[in-house]
């Protein structure tokens, strides 16, 4: 993929109250130009079950004003087991 778009590969793991241990994997696609991005995720449990979905988010750039740049992102369940 080139430019504008960038693409990446998240992972992550934690403890959920009522999921217990889990490990999270997204695949994401940035457009740089329009600060959007859209991608799939999954999230596994310890026992095996799994939660798959869809995402979509946009992001701010720093100003002159405003040093901090922000990322939003809403994930969508689609599918699981268990």
């Amino acid at each position: 993929m080139s430019f504008p778009f960038l693409t990446g590969t998240l992972f992550g793991a934690g403890q959920a109250r009522h999921f217990g241990r889990y490990a999270f994997t997204a695949e994401v696609t940035v457009n740089l130009l329009t600060s959007t991005s859209t991608g799939t995720f999954s999230i596994d449990a310890g026992n095996g079950d799994r939660l798959l979905g869809t995402l979509a988010g946009f992001g701010t750039s720093p100003t002159e004003t405003n040093p901090d740049a922000f990322i939003v992102e809403a994930l969508t369940i689609v599918s699981g087991t268990g």
